[in-house]
């Protein structure tokens, strides 16, 4: 075992749908990383799943207490944890966490926020709120006032922040959109001609601008990533970033909307997807941030472990 002190050493785990990602955390750092599948992609039992993920880091260090966020706390997970309705802080998120103990150790899994909607059908999310108030911490300036964050992904969230507080979200499923488009439409179907080099980023400045002029409606606007390959000879490649300018620009011409309001609006995720919001934001006039979704769910966490250690 190593000679870190056992109270300084424990795992934080973001564990969404498709991939969970596991950090051993020793005297306050972030000294190593796992990845491992999503709750929706394994056959085995999560929790064993999680144990063969940190078996390594137990023999070096022993027990370790554990801390996840996201879909582990479904009912397709370990334990489904309650939500945490709005207005909520870091505070409130965290003390609503389900513990149990855990091969002489702690399991800790955070809960997911619930918001009513327009049409009062409610709305949800689990595993963005470790971002969300990761981001806090990485970005001081967003705990005090009112922001607007957008964090793409599967099902793209729209969030409004009053001085640290979630105080509304809005989910897009922009994301599975565009995969299920993908890979099971005939959209991208008909290409005759091969992908060139710039296809991509053609394709998708011309998504973009279509969303600007959408009077037959987006469905109408969808199906040109067809009729594109079959009449002007675009290419499969063209075709598909067509689809994605069209539907992130509709999401941000559409949900954005509803967040509208003066100042910089911060993009969490992948650093690739957020770029593409970033860059479509900016051609709408909206300046824009971006941190990385991956270093906001690591703050989100330590902060949940701080906090629940502080005060067992």
């Amino acid at each position: 075992m190593s000679a870190a002190s056992h109270s300084q050493v424990f795992v934080l785990g973001d564990w969404g749908t498709s991939r969970l990602r596991l950090s051993l955390v020793v005297g306050g750092a972030v000294v190593a990383s796992r990845a491992g599948p999503g709750i929706a992609e394994t056959s085995a039992a999560p929790l064993q799943v999680l144990l063969g993920c940190v078996a390594a880091w137990r023999q070096e260090y022993g027990a370790l207490d554990v801390y996840l966020a996201g879909m582990v706390g479904s009912r397709n997970g370990i334990h489904e944890v309650a939500y945490v309705p709005l207005p909520a802080d870091c505070v409130t998120w965290s003390r609503a966490s389900w513990s149990t103990s855990f091969e002489g150790a702690v399991l800790t899994i955070a809960g997911g926020l619930c918001a009513a909607n327009e049409a009062q059908a409610g709305d949800v999310m689990r595993g963005e709120e470790a971002q969300i108030f990761g981001a806090l911490r990485l970005s001081q300036r967003l705990a005090m006032g009112r922001h607007i964050l957008v964090l793409p992904g599967t099902h793209s969230k729209w969030v409004e922040l009053e001085d640290g507080k979630v105080v509304r979200f809005r989910t897009a499923l922009t994301g599975e959109t565009y995969a299920l488009l993908c890979a099971h439409s005939t959209l991208l179907k008909a290409a005759a001609s091969a992908d060139q080099a710039d296809d991509w980023q053609r394709g998708f400045d011309a998504g973009v601008q279509r969303a600007m002029q959408l009077g037959g409606g987006l469905l109408v606007a969808m199906f040109e990533a067809r009729s594109q390959q079959l009449l002007a000879g675009r290419s499969r490649a063209w075709a598909s970033a067509f689809l994605s300018g069209l539907l992130i620009a509709y999401e941000i011409d559409t949900v954005g909307r509803t967040f509208d309001g003066q100042g910089e609006i911060t993009v969490i995720g992948d650093a690739q997807l957020a770029a593409l919001y970033r860059s479509v934001l900016e051609v709408r006039g909206r300046s824009a941030q971006v941190l990385s979704g991956d270093a906001c769910a690591i703050q989100g966490l330590l902060y949940l472990a701080d906090c629940l250690r502080a005060h067992p």
